[in-house]
């Protein structure tokens, strides 16, 4: 479908795919209840009602949408932590 919608049951990261060309079109991490929507006739793809990415989408392919869990523990390790120079 040319439409498509997903509310993220937790924190996590969600892949919007066009499923016919076989492609990611966005990644990325969403919080517990934002709504996720991808819609191919206006062209946008938006997290939380923010508008995420404008590429022209081809209204008659297939785009799903993947959400994979994610711990917030998981997400601070990647924390820069700046070292004292020696």
């Amino acid at each position: 479908s040319n439409r498509a919608s997903f509310r993220a049951t937790d924190f996590g990261r969600v892949y919007v795919t066009d499923e016919t060309d076989k492609r990611i079109l966005y990644q990325g991490e969403v919080d517990k209840g934002e709504m996720v929507e991808v819609n191919s006739v206006d062209d946008r793809i938006t997290v939380g009602g923010r508008t995420v990415n404008e590429a022209a989408m081809d209204d008659n392919h297939q785009y799903r949408v993947f959400f994979e869990p994610m711990s917030r523990e998981r997400s601070a390790r990647y924390k820069i932590v700046d070292e004292p120079a020696r």
